[in-house]
């Protein structure tokens, strides 16, 4: 992020720097909201261990990963600590692991669609009917910002749900993937698996980078996601 703003030409840096302005703080706000979502799935299954340590929070500085902080910073990628777990407390055992690894997921899609709710109520019923919005500098401002923030909230939560569905270790859609199969694979499977997980996610990042493969299928659900809210709108506004 701020690597390719320092890159950039001098005619685009302000306006890199504006989006990082933007960017950023959705982009901690959403992983901290999916860390959330474990942690308040685990708490209703009953793992306290979470909200003990004080992760059963919205606030990003306590999921703050330093060297995950330092990727968004540069590169615009990166990676919350996750919140602790322990299965062991669990009031439904496998059934409560599944439910709390794709808790995350869940949090960041209803944050993907609410925001986009929120970008057509504003756009298509505020602005159209709030003339502050259109004929003032400081309106327009305000409208173009905060439909940049829903926009990006948008693309960044439906991005995290994807990428976190991947069934590579430590992705939720491992765990996901893990505890639907431990009883149907061998375990020696698991083990090797996760002993390489390193080398295989960032083979799966090289290959998916070439491929865009993640932005492909965050593209087809962000264009059902519009479909279905067109439908909203034009059926009800």
């Amino acid at each position: 992020m701020l690597l390719e703003i320092l890159l950039s030409s001098k005619n685009d840096i302000w306006s890199g720097i504006l989006t990082f302005l933007v960017l950023f703080p959705v982009l901690l706000f959403s992983l901290s909201a999916h860390e959330y979502g474990h942690g308040f799935a685990a708490y209703t299954q009953g793992d306290g261990y979470a909200k003990m340590m004080g992760r059963l929070s919205l606030n990003p500085f306590k999921h703050l990963d330093p060297w995950g902080t330092l990727s968004m910073l540069l590169f615009g990628f990166g990676w919350a600590k996750p919140v602790p777990i322990v299965p062991t407390s669990f009031k439904n055992g496998r059934k409560s692991m599944i439910i709390v690894s794709l808790a995350g997921i869940t949090v960041n899609l209803i944050l993907a669609i609410i925001a986009l709710f929120l970008w057509y109520f504003f756009r298509y019923l505020i602005l159209a009917n709030v003339a502050w919005f259109v004929s003032t500098t400081a309106g327009i401002l305000v409208s173009s910002i905060l439909l940049n923030v829903l926009s990006y909230t948008v693309q960044i939560n439906i991005a995290l749900a994807v990428f976190n569905l991947v069934p590579i270790p430590p992705l939720d859609g491992y765990k996901f993937f893990k505890e639907i199969f431990i009883g149907k694979i061998s375990y020696n499977f698991f083990l090797n698996f996760e002993r390489y997980s390193t080398f295989i996610l960032i083979g799966f990042l090289l290959i998916g980078d070439r491929t865009n493969f993640i932005s492909s299928v965050s593209g087809f659900i962000y264009d059902l996601m519009i479909k279905v809210m067109d439908l909203i709108f034009i059926a009800f506004v």
